[in-house]
């Protein structure tokens, strides 16, 4: 698994760094979408019925 991050410096870095900014970013939404889909799921068995 490690073989597979190493980087060949001169034209691979900025993609390096590119696709590290593109998963903070992602990884940001998916959390906001995890977190409404929860939220909705906790109010919706609230309501509902209590285990």
């Amino acid at each position: 698994m490690i073989e597979s991050y190493t980087i060949n410096w001169p034209h691979e870095f900025p993609n390096f760094v590119f696709s590290l900014y593109n998963l903070k970013y992602l990884s940001g939404i998916v959390l906001k979408l995890l977190k409404f889909i929860f939220f909705r799921f906790v109010i919706k068995t609230n309501g509902k019925n209590r285990l």
